[in-house]
């Protein structure tokens, strides 16, 4: 959410993207909602799950793409429009990524707009999983990559303003949060966040 939400409100309007294969879970939906904070003009949501989908959109997304029927990168170039000249083409200014496939980072690279940013989040289950950009691209369509893990996260300054967001009812954690567990559960909430069988639990202390 903190990246996301620092990195999207620095043009606000412009065109913002969202990543996927797994890309609309916990992370993927605060990218989305962060997005929507920053009152940008089109948030698009990539995620081949239906109901992850969905709750992208209830969260605030202005479209949601399955993978598995449109190709994302031509989806979102179609989407985008083209601001045009060399490097001002096609593609999303912002692109946030939170899959957990190699494959996602080359595809939301290849997405976000010549001089755009791109954020990758996810962590692939193979460690040695490596990642390969067309190199003329790479060299001259000036994209800024921002590695990102706890959102960036400065404890301080960063979750007071989250739980303002939260108390003002800017920011839904609820909708995320579609199941309690015990903190004797705790190990089945993570299987099931992580089989995608519920969108984030939320772990409440007994009593």
């Amino acid at each position: 959410m903190h990246r996301g939400g620092r990195r999207a409100a620095h043009r606000p309007g412009r065109t913002r993207q969202r990543r996927r294969r797994g890309g609309c879970g916990p992370v993927g939906l605060s990218y989305v909602q962060a997005a929507r904070l920053a009152l940008a003009a089109q948030i698009i949501a990539i995620d081949p799950l239906p109901h992850r989908r969905e709750a992208a959109l209830r969260l605030g997304a202005t479209t949601a793409l399955d993978p598995t029927e449109v190709d994302p990168v031509e989806a979102v170039m179609d989407l985008s429009g083209d601001l045009g000249g060399i490097n001002q083409g096609r593609g999303a200014d912002f692109v946030f990524e939170a899959a957990r496939e190699a494959r996602a980072v080359e595809q939301a690279w290849a997405m976000t707009r010549s001089a755009g940013h791109l954020t990758p989040a996810g962590l692939s289950e193979d460690p040695g999983a490596t990642v390969t950009f067309p190199m003329m691209e790479f060299s001259n369509h000036g994209k800024t990559v921002h590695s990102c893990q706890q959102g960036s996260l400065r404890m301080r300054r960063d979750l007071p303003w989250m739980v303002r967001l939260a108390e003002q009812g800017q920011l839904d954690l609820k909708a995320m949060a579609e199941r309690s567990y015990g903190l004797d559960e705790v190990v089945q909430a993570m299987r099931d966040v992580g089989d995608c069988s519920v969108l984030d639990a939320n772990v409440v202390p007994a009593g």
